[in-house]
């Protein structure tokens, strides 16, 4: 046998160990990653099967607990929060609906706004809003009372245009959705961007026009991915692990979601805003429940673009162009 025959085959046999290694090491980590997207509970069937209507918040309006066109909503203990984006404020409201007061104003000024969208909360300390036509998010404490703004200074992965929904991580990072740059940005406590997710594109780990992000107990990234008419799902460094909102059915699919939130067991809530309806899903994209069409009779939509589960196990939905927001029961483990 030629001294080259035995190289070639010396070859192979190496390319065919590195091989079945590649695909024992796969095997392995499958699982691993399966499981760190397993949905928990108590042993109870945590599964939400449907969604009762319960009571609405706000009236059409200017006036205290009034709304013209709400988006973003969240929820801090007991306290509703609701962006009411075309009177250029947040409203607060309790947990039942009641009028509580206002924080922010319309104007160009530091503290003011002018298209409010997004909203989180730092664990009851801080606020942060979104401010679309401002290229900004300002920071406010959790009296009101503004502190800054970030989001036009710093490094070019800093300067933000027109950002939309907005979340916190449990070490107190901010992830904003930098809708016009396509991108997914990661803020430090100082304000400066020290990562960024996406980029423009359709591929697996790319964006396209990003309206809202929300984050799992186990540090994994949602993010409603507008543009592509998906929710894409990122890990905690920033790996794009999947995407979902393609269904096997042409009524399954997803048509440019704005917002998305995650209840106390994993279960994804995105408002399909193109559907005007609610889907839901595991974690891992299978399809639970949908819900609503055009329409402003409880279970219909005009235009739903903010969403909040609450820790008791209520979904609330802002109905944008039915100027209210919306309140159901999650039923958990029971059909519609």
């Amino acid at each position: 046998m030629s001294s080259k025959s035995k190289n070639n085959k010396s070859a192979n046999t190496s390319r065919g160990i590195t091989l079945r290694l590649l695909l024992i090491c796969a095997a392995l980590l499958a699982p691993a990653l399966a499981a760190a997207f397993t949905i928990g509970g108590d042993g109870a069937d945590m599964t939400p099967g449907g969604l009762e209507f319960a009571y609405t918040v706000g009236t059409r309006g200017r006036g205290d607990g009034q709304f013209l066109e709400p988006v973003g909503v969240v929820l801090d203990g007991d306290v509703l929060y609701v962006v009411d984006s075309k009177n250029g404020r947040v409203q607060r409201f309790s947990e039942n609906g009641l009028y509580k007061s206002a924080i922010a104003h319309f104007g160009w000024e530091s503290s003011g706004v002018i298209n409010p969208c997004g909203i989180a909360i730092d664990t009851g300390a801080y606020i942060y809003i979104s401010d679309r036509d401002r290229n900004l998010v300002h920071q406010f404490d959790n009296t009101g009372n503004y502190l800054k703004s970030l989001g036009d200074s710093g490094s070019i992965d800093s300067i933000l245009s027109r950002p939309a929904g907005i979340a916190v991580d449990k070490v107190g990072n901010l992830w904003v959705c930098d809708v016009d740059n396509n991108a997914l940005k990661m803020f430090d406590t100082s304000g400066e961007a020290t990562r960024v997710i996406g980029g423009f594109g359709w591929d697996l780990g790319k964006l396209s026009h990003p309206t809202d992000v929300a984050i799992n107990s186990e540090g994994y990234i949602y993010v409603a991915d507008t543009g592509n008419s998906r929710v894409e799902v990122f890990d905690r460094f920033g790996n794009a692990v999947g995407d979902f909102g393609k269904g096997a059915a042409e009524d399954d699919n997803l048509n440019t979601p704005t917002a998305l939130d995650i209840d106390t067991y994993g279960n994804v809530f995105v408002a399909d805003t193109g559907n005007d309806r609610i889907v839901a899903y595991t974690a891992e994209g299978e399809m639970l429940l949908k819900m609503g069409y055009f329409g402003s009779k409880p279970k219909r939509f005009n235009h739903p673009s903010g969403i909040a589960c609450s820790d008791d196990g209520y979904l609330y939905v802002s109905d944008t162009y039915n100027n209210i927001v919306k309140v159901f029961k999650i039923k958990y483990g029971s059909a519609e």
